[in-house]
């Protein structure tokens, strides 16, 4: 049993630092794996320990915590790109089945664009629109892919080889590693005016629409 708690509190430090320095969040692919089996682990330790070692109080208490403290990441403490909707469990195959858009767009000289746009949530009130140079695999990567946060964005080709967004200011995640054949330039469209203004007559400055529910 001694060992077991061991090599138990050994996995949960390693977490908790990745949860806290890394990139580890439930949702995030093998974030799945890992808060599961933790989850699991700590059940089976905790009724354990009340049978193989009852009166070590301190040790149930401290992994009774630690089940509160795994719940808590899996649900009100997720990941701010994907926050909790009331559901236990989130993976990106349940988000592959949602409410989405697909489009390649072609740039004057041959280069493609792959877009994806969607929204989720109990009142589909989480939205998300990607940009990138190769074909789309969730979760999105912010190294690699524009990401906005908006329900949707405008854009259009200018010099072969530009490609200008124009999207609101904040809600917005810009890649370290710019494309490679594309040079892609964002208009901010900073107030509530300039919203409008560009979904209103987006056709007359020749731009293009992606919205997450067109």
């Amino acid at each position: 049993m001694k060992i077991v708690l061991w090599l138990l509190s050994a996995a949960v430090v390693i977490i908790i630092f990745l949860n806290l320095w890394g990139g580890l969040t439930y949702g995030y692919g093998l974030g799945d794996t890992y808060y599961i089996g933790r989850f699991v682990i700590l059940v089976l330790v905790i009724g354990g320990g009340h049978i193989v070692i009852k009166k070590d109080l301190i040790t149930i208490i401290l992994l009774f915590l630690l089940l509160v403290y795994n719940l808590l990441l899996m649900t009100i403490y997720r990941g701010s790109e994907y926050p909790w909707n009331g559901e236990v469990f989130l993976s990106y195959s349940n988000l592959e089945s949602e409410n989405r858009i697909e489009k390649i767009i072609i740039s004057p000289k041959g280069d493609s664009i792959y877009i994806r746009a969607r929204f989720w949530g109990i009142t589909g009130d989480h939205e998300e629109i990607i940009f990138s140079e190769e074909p789309i695999i969730l979760p999105p990567n912010k190294d690699r892919h524009y990401i906005f946060y908006t329900d949707e964005v405008f854009y259009k080709f200018e010099n072969n080889d530009e490609l200008v967004i124009h999207a609101p200011k904040s809600g917005k995640s810009i890649p370290k590693i710019p494309f490679k054949n594309i040079k892609v330039v964002l208009k901010d469209l900073k107030t509530g005016d300039d919203i409008r203004n560009i979904g209103e007559n987006y056709k007359k400055y020749k731009l293009e629409k992606i919205g997450v529910r067109m």
